[in-house]
């Protein structure tokens, strides 16, 4: 499914450059990413990549990790990067959502600085424990409580699920 939703994207993303009087792209376009190589994003991104070269011959679309301060850094090329359609960002919830509820001074606006082009994906992610731990998120919750300190000043994702749970088991 996922597969043929990015080919569809990529045909869709063609179709003003067959419109165009002038060939594009005539360089590489970036997809930058706020994120490491290896992850779910990732994947997602180079699968793309692959998909729009298909889609557009001649086209070269590279992908361009930039991990680092909460997703911040690689957000932030893109939303200073020039308007002409040679740097997209592979956003997401946090990219373009969370940080903007949790990070009080963003060096750009989420909202006005991009302009949404397609829905590439959703993933679906579960909480899971080993067999023979907690067998509910009240009991997570206080297992972990009981075992780690939970900062809420740090911006790491880890943190906010270990609040979030034990916030859970508190209501």
């Amino acid at each position: 499914m996922i597969q043929r939703r990015l080919l569809l994207t990529a045909a869709i993303l063609a179709m003003p450059a067959l419109a165009q009087a002038q060939a594009w792209p005539s360089r590489p376009v970036r997809i930058v990413l706020a994120y490491p190589p290896g992850g779910s994003t990732d994947a997602l991104a180079r699968t793309l990549s692959a998909a729009l070269q298909e889609a557009i011959p001649g086209g070269a679309f590279v992908v361009d990790n930039r991990p680092g301060g909460a997703a911040v850094v690689g957000t932030q090329a893109v939303a200073q990067a020039a308007a002409d359609g040679y740097t997209l960002a592979l956003g997401n919830n946090q990219t373009q959502a969370a940080n903007a509820a949790m990070l009080p001074s963003l060096p750009f606006d989420p909202v006005a600085d991009f302009a949404p082009i397609a829905k590439l994906a959703t993933l679906h992610h579960a909480l899971v424990v080993p067999v023979g731990g907690s067998k509910t998120l009240a009991e997570l919750g206080a297992s972990v409580a009981t075992r780690m300190r939970c900062s809420k000043g740090q911006t790491s994702s880890g943190r906010y699920i270990l609040h979030g749970i034990t916030q859970q088991v508190k209501m």
